[in-house]
């Protein structure tokens, strides 16, 4: 007779629980230089955090400044703070555990990432 390989049930990717994922920050911070973009805020933050790995969520760009909220993990927020107090072009403004609030403190809507 022939074989027949019966194929395991399809099981949607399951989201880990909240206690899983891992507790982190969120950071709101301001960067002072001219002409900026969404990538050059990723690489200016990249340089000036160095190891700590982030997120870069929002980057609002005014004309001679840039407002950011950047994801870190909860044990790299004091490192991160550190950093963003150390360098000259950027300064830290909040930060909180929900986006939200961060967004609300910065003035950031949530629609007007899509402008």
């Amino acid at each position: 007779g022939e074989i027949v390989k019966l194929q395991p049930p399809r099981t949607p990717m399951v989201k880990p629980s909240k206690a899983l994922r891992g507790k982190h920050r969120w950071v709101g911070l301001k960067i002072n230089q001219n002409q900026l973009n969404r990538k050059s805020c990723q690489k200016l933050l990249e340089d000036i955090l160095d190891e700590i790995k982030f997120s870069m969520y929002d980057c609002m760009m005014e004309k001679n400044f840039a407002v950011v909220i950047i994801k870190v993990a909860l044990n790299d927020q004091e490192k991160t703070r550190d950093s963003i107090e150390e360098s000259s072009t950027t300064e830290p403004l909040t930060t909180s555990g929900k986006i939200r609030l961060v967004r609300e403190r910065l003035g950031i809507s949530k629609l007007s990432k899509l402008k």
